[in-house]
């Protein structure tokens, strides 16, 4: 049986941008009112992503998770910069971000995330995230399994959640282990046209579902809702290595449990393929000079993370102290 991390992960770092969900669909709960101007405040795992210091008075040097600030990184060719973020889209405020970020952010006149969800009727998401007629949700799984669902989505009628994909029931359940509160990528939309920046997109919100889809299943709901217990903790784990700002051992991790599922393809759909994908467009952005590109931290790091990618076209790449 595959292990539930995986469909965490897609959930946490990599899709549902933020920026919009299909009406009458469950979701976390989003907040209506900008959150305070930058401030040190703290993450789900009371570290403090500018200076490194916990609440519990634990060290840095003494963390295996050491911090090195935010995931942030100014990229620069001859004489235009710009920034690449990497984002958490769900579990983390935003203005639990250090204040390097909003600095950043406001020197830019346009911000560049991977898609903009909300730019899809509802009609048409919803259309997506539901069965054409085959197979049942609920003849999919075990009773056992279908009762865990229901429990984790109390408020989906049964009949409404029987016609929804598998990958959208992954996506909904990850998300009821996170703690409400806004999507990180639409607090900035939403500050980027209040400030009257420009906002692009690195891909349509069809291409978005379209991997999503194509790289998980079935059976990843199954290990999901079978040991929720191991997705949370799994969960934790990644948003301490995000407060840390490791983006090395945020995507280990990631691969770990791609790995433990036995879905690597899924890896490679949702975030290789994608990066290279993006690398165009991307440059294009840094090229004209600011540009501030906000996007999943799973994309960041490896030898097919943006970081690199960026840096083999010629980029200078250079991490942004706190």
């Amino acid at each position: 049986m595959r292990r539930s991390g995986f469909a965490l992960a897609i959930a946490l770092v990599w899709v549902i941008s933020g920026c919009g969900k299909p009406d009458s669909t469950p979701a976390p709960q989003t907040t209506t009112t900008d959150p305070p101007a930058p401030a040190r405040a703290k993450t789900p795992a009371a570290t403090d992503m500018a200076s490194g210091h916990r609440d519990d008075g634990e060290s840095a040097e003494a963390n295996e998770t050491a911090p090195t600030g935010p995931l942030l990184w100014k990229i620069s060719r001859g004489d235009k910069s710009g920034y690449l973020f990497g984002t958490v889209h769900l579990g983390v405020a935003p203005d639990a971000l250090a204040p390097a970020v909003w600095t950043a952010f406001d020197a830019c006149a346009t911000l560049v995330v991977e898609s903009d969800i909300a730019s899809g009727r509802p009609d048409e998401l919803l259309a997506l995230a539901t069965t054409d007629g085959g197979d049942s949700l609920r003849s999919q799984l075990s009773a056992t399994q279908w009762k865990q669902a229901r429990a984790m989505l109390p408020d989906v009628p049964g009949e409404t959640l029987e016609r929804f994909e598998p990958w959208y029931v992954s996506v909904l359940v990850s998300a009821r282990m996170l703690p409400p509160g806004e999507p990180m990528e639409a607090s900035f939309v939403r500050r980027a046209r209040r400030a009257n920046k420009g906002v692009s997109h690195l891909e349509s919100w069809r291409d978005q579902i379209a991997a999503l889809e194509k790289a998980t299943g079935v059976t990843d709901l199954q290990a999901l809702l079978d040991a929720p217990d191991k997705a949370r903790t799994d969960l934790q784990r990644m948003l301490e290595l995000y407060a840390a700002g490791d983006e090395v051992a945020l995507r280990e991790l990631v691969d770990a449990l791609a790995r433990e599922s036995g879905n690597l393809d899924s890896v490679a759909i949702l975030v290789d393929a994608r990066n290279q994908a993006w690398l165009d467009a991307l440059g294009g952005h840094f090229d004209k000079g600011g540009a501030f590109a906000a996007v999943g931290a799973a994309h960041l790091a490896g030898d097919r993370g943006l970081l690199t990618l960026l840096e083999t076209r010629g980029f200078a790449v250079e991490r942004v102290a706190p």
